[in-house]
């Protein structure tokens, strides 16, 4: 997740929080990913959760360290046992692009969820390949990604500016992009998503973000 991102859906539950009780961050990687990989996370949107005293669990198909529930976003019967919990919130957050099926996904996030509900939604829009483990390329619109929820009512929609990868990077990672270049045999797409980063390495990329209430 992106700085930008970051801070757009802590502007989105500062102005719901009212109706904001029980969230879930589905997608969530490990509370080091959140904390110190990518600190803006936790400073922009769980910090201010916790100190609202939302209850907050994290969803993610790895057991590690602050992951609340391991679950597989694909599997049906999981994610029975996951709606049961009466999540009014959902946090989904550059995940669709990596899953094998999008529009089960999105189904399953729907049950996730009860009704009146609020979906919370970012996706890349313009951006480069990046495999984790896989990219699915998809890239869409807010009117596209709405139309995988048909039983939601469309509340924000916001299509964000993303600072080159330059500038969000450290010199020392650049320079290991750089390097990497000359080791194409050692794994294999972790290979395909530098190149795509080099060659994007001064472009502005766009993601979509979207709120959406679940009305029934």
């Amino acid at each position: 997740m992106h700085l930008e991102e970051a801070i757009w859906i802590n502007e989105i539950i500062n102005k719901n929080q009212k109706n904001i009780k029980k969230l879930l961050n589905v997608g969530s990687s490990t509370a080091k990913f959140r904390k110190v990989l990518q600190p803006h996370i936790d400073k922009y949107i769980f910090k201010n959760l916790r100190e609202k005293k939302i209850d907050v669990l994290h969803l993610d198909y790895k057991k590690d360290d602050g992951v609340d529930i391991q679950c597989d976003i694909l599997n049906s019967e999981e994610i029975s046992n996951v709606s049961n919990k009466n999540f009014d919130t959902v946090i989904c957050s550059n995940l669709l692009e990596h899953v094998e099926d999008i529009e089960l996904t999105c189904d399953n996030l729907s049950k996730i969820l009860k009704s009146d509900g609020l979906m919370i939604l970012t996706v890349p829009y313009v951006y480069p390949k990046h495999n984790d483990p896989i990219d699915n390329l998809f890239r869409p619109s807010p009117d596209k990604l709405s139309s995988f929820f048909p039983n939601f009512k469309k509340i924000d929609e916001k299509i964000l500016d993303i600072n080159p990868i330059f500038y969000e990077n450290s010199k020392f990672n650049i320079f290991k992009s750089f390097v990497r270049i000359f080791l194409p045999f050692f794994n294999l797409k972790g290979y395909e998503t530098n190149f795509w980063s080099i060659l994007w390495m001064f472009k502005k990329r766009k993601v979509t973000c979207l709120v959406l209430k679940k009305e029934n």
